[in-house]
């Protein structure tokens, strides 16, 4: 039996997208078995993982855990709210805009601008002149949402593996006569198996809820996330500025995975008919450039590999009990290919990709959503509308023993 994995992209406030996809999942009882998750798509990766590792990844628990909270809680008003000035505070999250507004006295959300006089307010004011903030609002809001809702499973009714992107801005670009490396993009895994201790899995808690906010920490709107680990230390932002759709990453995490369902809830996007005229649709545009340009490549990486398998099957000896020959010829054939020889070729499979984005491409850009329920409510509905043709299909969820009709590679 091949496995399942499902790859959930970047999108800000589109998260609700996927949270509309999950639900035909949970109603069509798709249960991955690797997930993948890069910024809201993080997020809800992260929510899923530990349901289906609970045994509850069924309907009313995604409306209740995933629909509801993206629906009442992920609004630019509760985020602004949420943030108390005069609390003890991680010092990134209070270097933003929302900090120094609430200690100037100003509310945009309600409508209140009612300056302050003091020594506070004066400093406040001298942050703002000088630049001294890292971001709009404090992720704050976003990390009480996951200690409230994400516990350790009572028992691990199934294993989960899963993998949350992240760019550490503190990485390098070293180039040495032969080699070039590069130390920005990370992938921190996690896996729901049975037998960890309760002091283990609050462990893993606490450092998942940290990943997935710092993945969810989009530049210029979330100041950076600090993580303190043995050769991690660092400061991480979202991860989709290094690879918004890591399909790749999906199969690297188990390589029993054949099937590969990607939702791609912002990367589709048209032609811009408009220049932008706001700061948010400007880093908008941005992020949709860089994080097609991404999915382009790792699509037709996953293609090319496909092919590669077919034409090394087609090419390589066999016995006559059809099974392929342990042979110098052979493996050398294939060391040419760039494995690791025949043994890396025989753990190879074709993997078929799914994809699951917008058939009508989403208004907005990527935070229009979180000032207006409604429009959160349009994208959980189509992304549950998309799934649910998509899945409408006969996918043999078995592992794939024939090779697939593979497109062009560009």
């Amino acid at each position: 039996m091949g496995k399942v994995a499902l790859v959930l992209s970047g999108g800000a406030a589109k998260g609700a997208y996927e949270a509309g996809v999950l639900l035909a999942m949970a109603e069509k009882r798709v249960h991955p078995d690797v997930i993948v998750g890069i910024s809201s798509g993080a997020l809800n990766g992260v929510v899923t993982s530990n349901l289906l590792a609970s045994g509850q990844f069924t309907p009313a628990q995604v409306r209740k855990h995933l629909k509801e909270v993206w629906l009442r809680d992920v609004d630019a008003k509760n985020f602004y709210h949420c943030f108390n000035p005069m609390e003890d505070q991680d010092d990134l999250q209070t270097q933003s805009l929302q900090n120094i507004g609430i200690r100037l006295g100003i509310d945009p959300f309600e409508g209140r601008y009612m300056p302050r006089i003091g020594l506070d307010s004066l400093d406040a004011l001298r942050k703002l002149m000088k630049g001294r903030f890292l971001g709009f609002m404090s992720s704050s809001f976003l990390q009480g949402l996951l200690e409230q809702s994400l516990h350790p499973p009572a028992n691990v009714a199934r294993p989960v593996k899963l993998a949350i992107g992240v760019c550490n801005l503190s990485g390098e670009t070293s180039i040495q006569a032969d080699d070039i490396q590069r130390s920005y993009s990370r992938y921190r895994q996690f896996s729901w198996e049975a037998g960890r201790t309760p002091g283990e899995w609050a462990t893993m808690m606490d450092r998942l809820r940290t990943t997935a906010v710092a993945s969810a920490s989009f530049p210029f709107i979330f100041p950076p996330i600090r993580m303190r680990e043995a050769g991690e230390d660092g400061l991480y932002v979202d991860g989709g500025f290094i690879e918004n759709s890591p399909i790749s990453q999906a199969i690297k995490l188990d390589h029993e995975v054949d099937k590969v369902f990607v939702v791609m809830a912002a990367t589709s996007v048209p032609t811009s008919d408009s220049e932008p005229t706001t700061i948010l649709q400007y880093i908008s545009r941005i992020f949709n450039i860089i994080a097609g340009g991404y999915l382009s490549a790792n699509y037709y990486k996953v293609i090319k590999a496909n092919q590669q398998i077919v034409y090394l099957s087609q090419v390589l000896e066999r016995d006559e009990d059809g099974n392929y020959e342990a042979s110098t010829r052979n493996d050398l054939i294939c060391r040419a290919a760039g494995l690791d020889g025949l043994a890396g070729f025989l753990k190879r499979r074709i993997v078929q990709i799914i994809p699951i984005f917008p058939e009508v491409p989403l208004a907005g850009d990527l935070f229009t959503g979180m000032f207006d329920r409604k429009m959160r409510e349009r994208y959980f509905d189509q992304g549950h509308q998309d799934a649910v043709a998509v899945l409408a299909q006969k996918f043999d969820m078995s592992r794939a023993t024939q090779p697939l009709v593979l497109p062009q590679a560009m």
